[in-house]
């Protein structure tokens, strides 16, 4: 068939189409587009935002104790081959290696500007969270966001020089490109940014690893080649770190946590340890009962991870029980929470509003001192609890056991 010829008879090229380009096709944006002015103007403005953020909180915001106690000493210690991570020189550190590829650029900053960038980083990666949250389950109140953020937990994030929000993004990263992947025709792209997001999880992946089971349970539905992509670059990290920190680095590591001598002894009772056992041990509750709670607990969130496809409700349900049964949280560790409590918000605001009300608990400190800490536990039990609500609603409600259902079995492109 002749191809259209234009007015002085010069052949026109037909359209490009998504199908054309196969997996390599960007949806909404074709490859001889140019970027709106005002959209470009946009893109200027955050830049220079977040530049400017970067310079204030190098100047003016203080140095966060965990990343000059723990994150910068140590990786420079292991830059000049002190330490080959989860020995002597390097206690206190409960992160993966991969933490390492994050901190070793920041390093060769002063230390100021490094926490400074390290910061901002955080800010965009739970802007980002929140992004990837809102695409997939629908818009939020803007005031429930405002309240996910502004809250001393995450005020806390950055007072410490803290990484969490890296993980979040991580997390939320995985499990948006896994709902991404149940098109049949999905693009390549995908999975590699699962195994992007899988890689940031291992950056400290104690308290994921319930969301790692939900993705291993979503991968019996894929196909082995997008497996080994989506596995590729934590295998790959694995491998490097073996090299770099030697091949007895997991032993080194459970040691280093206690992990041998049982949950009892770690990690340290310190003050401001906000965990179920430390609730347990100030309420005097028997140790073998939050062991039975606990156990129930996440056998209930695997049997559930493992009947149902991925979603925003067994994302919600996995992290939360994570952080409710962990012998190791703080309050700045609750921003692995932002998933759930958007999920708790965009359907019962009620619930949202108490969830928030918990977050407040470290005023408590105000009068009481730091003895009562473990007191912030009180958030990811509420998230935990309302989220099992949900889930028991949308059982025995068919409306909205089908809704939930289609929703699950769409991809999120729009």
């Amino acid at each position: 068939m002749a191809k259209p010829s234009s007015p002085d008879n010069t052949p026109q090229s037909e359209p490009d189409t998504a199908a054309d380009k196969g997996d390599y096709a960007i949806p909404l944006v074709r490859a001889n587009a140019t970027m709106p002015r005002s959209q470009a103007v946009g893109w200027l403005l955050i830049l220079v935002s977040t530049l400017a953020l970067v310079v204030v909180m190098a100047e003016w915001w203080p140095l966060g104790f965990d990343y000059v106690t723990y994150y910068r000493p140590i990786t420079e210690r292991w830059l000049n081959g002190q330490t080959r991570l989860y020995d002597a020189n390097s206690l206190g550190l409960v992160d993966g290696p991969s933490i390492l590829a994050l901190m070793i650029p920041l390093t060769l900053l002063s230390v100021h500007l490094g926490q400074a960038i390290l910061n901002v980083g955080s800010l965009l990666c739970i802007l980002l969270a929140v992004f990837l949250v809102q695409k997939h389950n629908g818009p939020v109140p803007l005031l429930f966001i405002i309240l996910g953020i502004a809250n001393l937990h995450m005020v806390g994030h950055p007072f410490n020089g803290q990484i969490d929000a890296y993980i979040l993004l991580g997390m939320t990263l995985t499990w948006y490109a896994a709902l991404e992947m149940r098109t049949p025709s999905h693009a390549t792209r995908w999975p590699w940014l699962v195994s992007l997001g899988l890689w940031l999880m291992t950056i400290k992946p104690i308290n994921v690893l319930l969301v790692g089971w939900m993705l291993v349970a979503e991968m019996r539905h894929w196909t082995k080649a997008d497996i080994l992509r989506a596995l590729s670059l934590p295998l790959a990290s694995l491998v490097v770190s073996l090299l770099a920190c030697g091949p007895d680095w997991p032993a080194r590591y459970l040691s280093n946590l206690g992990f041998w001598e049982g949950v009892q002894s770690w990690p340290p009772d310190t003050p401001l340890l906000s965990t179920i056992w430390r609730a347990a041990s100030a309420l005097n509750v028997h140790i073998a009962i939050v062991t039975v709670v606990c156990a129930a607990a996440v056998i209930l969130a695997l049997i559930i991870s493992s009947k149902r496809r991925a979603s925003l409700a067994t994302l919600s349900l996995a992290i939360a029980t994570n952080l409710c049964v962990t012998p190791y949280a703080y309050g700045h560790h609750y921003v692995l929470l932002m998933p759930a409590y958007l999920f708790v918000a965009s359907r019962h605001r009620w619930l949202a509003l108490l969830a928030w009300g918990t977050m407040s608990t470290p005023l408590l400190r105000v009068g009481s001192g730091l003895s009562i800490a473990w007191v912030d536990v009180l958030y990811p039990a509420v998230l935990l609890i309302s989220t099992w609500l949900m889930l028991f609603e949308s059982h025995n409600d068919p409306d909205k056991r089908a809704q939930q259902q289609s929703s699950s079995s769409n991809t999120t492109r729009q």
